[in-house]
């Protein structure tokens, strides 16, 4: 059953004559009445009773009209709904995202979006410090990830962000300066081994030595700068993190001399990202220009 035919059906029911419904859609009368006589052979019995004075609705046919109507302005509706979402007039993006980049990009590259997309939501939710595979993004129903460069998986697409700029985050009073030798002396508090701080550390020092300097292990990323105020140990965080709670008692904010940065990626399934995603992706390129 066509669009078409239920157009036809609906405009012969209006006009009361096979001529006018003609007319008022600019079309012939044998192509309209063909189209009547094959969406009849489809439903399976006559929906009009036809006369040389017009045409009325048989029973069937006043069974058939109301949700013949309901049907096509459901399928308009999806119509202009698809239109509005290929030009990003509404609908949603969907992102997953490390908790660690929730602020630091996701939020700036979130805020972005909305002002140049008001109409669109954006549902952002948390995914574990792990590596994400394609197959992953797809089950999760997202259009994109934000994530570590090293978590994301060989077979997504990726497109590179700046690198996330890290700063240490010391218990109590200390030099404004660092190294990461330094750090994990005072004990770490830090994310499990597989995330992608850990893989930093491992990767800058020996593996055995940060494993030995860990004091306290979470998974919840949240925690880390209140177990460092209550004395648990020194951490590696993002700069702005680290900057945001800077004027917190009990503890001091450092610069890691060398500079230490983590490599972050935009990820997503294999093919055509949606409008929204793209537009997305335009806007953070362009904010790392």
């Amino acid at each position: 059953m066509r669009t078409r035919q239920l157009e036809f059906f609906l405009a012969v029911t209006t006009c009361g004559t096979f001529s006018g419904a003609a007319t008022e859609l600019g079309v012939s009368q044998p192509a309209l009445s063909q189209a009547i006589a094959s969406l009849e052979g489809r439903v399976g019995t006559a929906l009009f009773v036809r006369s040389p004075h017009g045409v009325r609705l048989t029973k069937a046919g006043r069974e058939f009209e109301v949700p013949a109507r309901a049907a096509l302005a459901a399928l308009r509706d999806a119509a202009d709904a698809a239109r509005r979402a290929d030009r990003i007039e509404s609908g949603a993006l969907e992102i997953a995202c490390h908790s660690t980049l929730a602020i630091d990009p996701t939020a700036t590259l979130v805020g972005r979006f909305h002002r140049n997309f008001s109409d669109v939501t954006v549902r952002v939710r948390d995914v574990p410090e792990r590596d994400l595979t394609e197959r992953e993004l797809f089950d999760l129903g997202v259009d994109l990830a934000i994530v570590f460069g090293e978590l994301a998986g060989p077979s997504t697409t990726t497109v590179p962000l700046p690198p996330l700029e890290l700063a240490a985050v010391l218990p109590g009073p200390a030099d404004r300066t660092t190294t990461l030798e330094e750090v994990i002396a005072h004990g770490l508090v830090t994310t499990p081994v597989d995330s992608a701080s850990r893989i930093f550390l491992s990767r800058h020092l020996e593996s055995a030595a940060v494993d030995e300097a860990v004091a306290v292990e979470v998974e919840y990323t949240e925690a880390i700068l209140p177990l460092v105020i209550n004395g648990a140990g020194a951490a590696i965080v993002p700069a702005r993190h680290a900057a945001a709670a800077a004027s917190l008692p009990g503890l001091t904010v450092c610069e890691l001399v060398p500079r230490a940065e983590l490599d972050v990626a935009i990820a997503m399934p294999t093919g055509t990202p949606t409008a929204a995603a793209a537009e997305f992706i335009s806007l953070a390129e362009g904010a790392s220009r």
